[in-house]
């Protein structure tokens, strides 16, 4: 267990370290395209000159009320445009900010934007947005999607392609913080793997490999052994966004760092069925106190367990998990998995 504000710290020295502003550099670079569609009505001077007023318009300096530009051919605004970068070229506007906020989401579980060392420098409209990051994220994406969709298909553009998996990225860590099963293209973007490489772990059909269930979704438990597997981060932004509102400084456990070797169970996943019930160790296990046994499995290829874990161990590794519950008069029948869901040990005695 460690603190989430040192680990978010941790985080985000490695967000920092690692993030080349391909996301952000878009909203400058890919202007380009804006000077070809001039020069191919109006010719190339009045491009370089529409690019001298963008130039202006987008400069790191203070915002001026009349933007005075001199046309100057002796340069190459092609060049110059493609070397061009959000941070000290232009004044680093809120869509360049969110943009990195959603990388760091994407594949860091928290938002660059909390930095506490640049308090002072934080966007004012962006302060209480960030506090719902669900809905800020989602935003983002929207506010991505829409620029990115202002382009035809021959346009110029830059980071294009990076911004579409960083987008998928983060659909899958939203999807996988509500407990949702994933697609094979969310996962192998989530652990920043080749799509291929990942379908072919699938076919591989290892032990660790993910397995895809009878809809083409891949199994919440599989999922998890996967990330495990590669680094992943696990999301941290709610415990953070807590220890903020508390002022308290509150432990989470992360895949980052090696746990302790009696807090590798301190969650699981557990299947759900359509009505809402779960493969709980009090609700599906039949008989008295202590002696509990679980059926697992398709009628006619069932399986009894006496002990809980071997069962929802089995579960996990079914294509389709199915298992005996009783219904609300007490009567046990047989239903299907239709997602996971993460649970904290300690509440699974009560399910």
């Amino acid at each position: 267990m460690i603190d989430v504000k040192v680990e978010f710290e941790r985080r985000l020295s490695l967000f920092m370290e690692t993030f080349t502003e391909e996301e952000s550099d878009t909203f400058v670079r890919s202007l380009a395209s804006v000077a070809d569609m001039i020069e191919a009505g109006f010719g190339p001077d009045r491009a370089a000159l529409v690019m001298a007023a963008i130039e202006e318009a987008t400069s790191a300096s203070s915002e001026p009320d009349v933007i005075e530009v001199r046309l100057d051919t002796s340069t190459d605004w092609r060049e110059r445009f493609c070397d061009k970068n959000i941070v000290g070229d232009t004044s680093f506007p809120v869509a360049a900010r969110r943009a990195q906020d959603l990388h760091a989401f994407a594949y860091f579980g928290i938002l660059a934007s909390w930095d506490p060392s640049r308090e002072g420098e934080r966007f004012p409209q962006m302060a209480d947005a960030t506090r719902d990051v669900p809905s800020y994220v989602e935003g983002t994406i929207d506010l991505l999607e829409r620029f990115m969709g202002l382009f035809g298909p021959k346009a110029r553009t830059w980071g294009f392609e990076t911004i579409a998996r960083t987008i998928l990225a983060a659909r899958a860590r939203l999807k996988l913080d509500r407990g949702d099963r994933l697609t094979v293209h969310e996962l192998a973007a989530l652990s920043r793997v080749a799509t291929k490489r990942l379908q072919n772990a699938i076919y591989a059909k290892s032990e660790r490999s993910p397995s895809l269930e009878e809809d083409g979704l891949l199994s919440s438990a599989s999922t998890q052994r996967w990330l495990d597997d590669h680094e992943f981060s696990v999301s941290i932004w709610r415990e953070y966004l807590a220890a903020e509102e508390g002022g308290a400084h509150v432990a989470t456990q992360t895949s980052d760092m090696e746990p302790e070797k009696d807090e590798f169970d301190e969650f699981a996943f557990v299947p759900e069925a359509s009505d809402g019930s779960v493969f709980g160790p009090s609700s599906c296990g039949r008989g008295p106190s202590g002696e509990k046994r679980y059926t697992i499995g398709a009628t006619g290829r069932q399986e009894t367990f006496d002990d809980y874990d071997d069962a929802l161990a089995a579960l996990s590794r079914m294509k389709v998990a199915r298992w005996r519950r009783p219904n609300r008069v007490g009567n046990f029948g047989t239903v299907t998995a239709t997602r996971w869901r993460r649970v904290a040990r300690s509440e699974l005695s009560s399910l």
